[in-house]
């Protein structure tokens, strides 16, 4: 169906809506009606969209083991993953069927790691977890600016020690990271579900694929950290290494929302610099923490330029 634009005044286009459709739904001159932008689409309806939640259901059996030690019963590693995916998928309410009583403390601790998701409801063998509406609130961009700065955070807190980290801190800043993570994949699928106009549609698969490549310099950086715990860097040419990552971070965080050509160049350019000095460093020493703390400098000099990558071609 096409209907053509008429111009009414100097800076006003309108359009007339299907008689039959006027006619079924009841409109008159005056009523309101709801009109949604989607990129180059409008979705015009009678009243706002109304979706029913999306509800799934986890069973947590008591036959099977307990993951690390006896305080944390019946939580495999599969039971957690799949709650974390269901909770990625966009679901709305989740219900946890297993022994309350043996599992409220880490089921609590669990969900508290899914943005905008709270225990609602507890019978003696259910859990119901619905998402409060908090997660939504948070713009997109705004979350990447989030794992940006964490990410930086934690490689500035590895050059203010010269290496002598805080092990404990870096995983909590990692973990920070893989909330906001499992916040934006989420986010994406749900707009994938009930397009709002805030993403463009189009660019959904380059950009799920940067959020799990910055997920993986996260756990990169982290590891890097927690690989210096109690060590101190004596070798300067290591911390102009780290010195230099920080750097690609803050041309990947730039280019992100904005290209910028000359930061784009360098971030290529110190992936191959990086690489080299890397190796020439391992060929000189024999001390293996080292080489493991030069190891996870090379994983995030390699990373960093597969998510520019993405991002160029989502916005080229």
């Amino acid at each position: 169906m096409k209907r053509k634009a008429v111009q009414l005044g100097k800076a006003t286009l309108v359009m007339s809506l299907p008689a039959k459709w006027i006619r079924e739904q009841g409109i008159s001159a005056g009523d309101e009606l709801e009109v949604d932008q989607n990129n180059s689409k409008l979705i015009i309806s009678t009243q706002k969209h109304k979706f029913e939640p999306l509800r799934t259901t986890v069973e947590i059996k008591n036959t099977e083991k307990p993951r690390g030690d006896d305080s944390e019963p019946f939580i495999t590693t599969f039971n957690e993953r799949l709650l974390i995916a269901r909770y990625i998928k966009g679901y709305d309410e989740i219900t946890i069927l297993g022994d309350t009583t043996k599992l409220y403390d880490v089921i609590n601790r669990r969900v508290k790691n899914l943005i905008g998701m709270e225990i609602v409801s507890q019978t003696e063998n259910m859990f119901l977890i619905r998402d409060l509406g908090i997660s939504s609130e948070q713009p997109f961009d705004q979350i990447i600016r989030r794992c940006f700065l964490m990410i930086r955070t934690m490689l500035e807190d590895v050059l203010k020690t010269k290496g002598n980290t805080d092990a404990g801190s870096m995983h909590d800043r990692d973990q920070t990271v893989n909330r906001f993570v499992y916040l934006l994949l989420r986010k994406l699928n749900k707009e994938l579900r009930h397009p709002s106009g805030n993403i463009n549609i189009e660019t959904i698969p380059h950009r799920y694929s940067e959020v799990l490549l910055i997920e993986h310099i996260s756990d990169d950086v982290a590891r890097l950290g927690k690989s210096l715990a109690n060590y101190k860097i004596k070798n300067e040419k290591i911390l102009k290494l780290i010195e230099d990552l920080k750097d690609m971070i803050e041309m990947l965080s730039v280019n992100y929302f904005k290209y910028n050509e000359e930061k784009a160049r360098k971030v290529f350019d110190y992936k191959i610099e990086i690489r080299a000095r890397v190796n020439k460093i391992s060929e000189e020493t024999k001390n293996k923490r080292l080489i493991n703390v030069l190891y996870w400098i090379r994983e995030v000099a390699e990373t960093a330029p597969d998510l520019l990558e993405s991002i160029l071609a989502r916005t080229s």
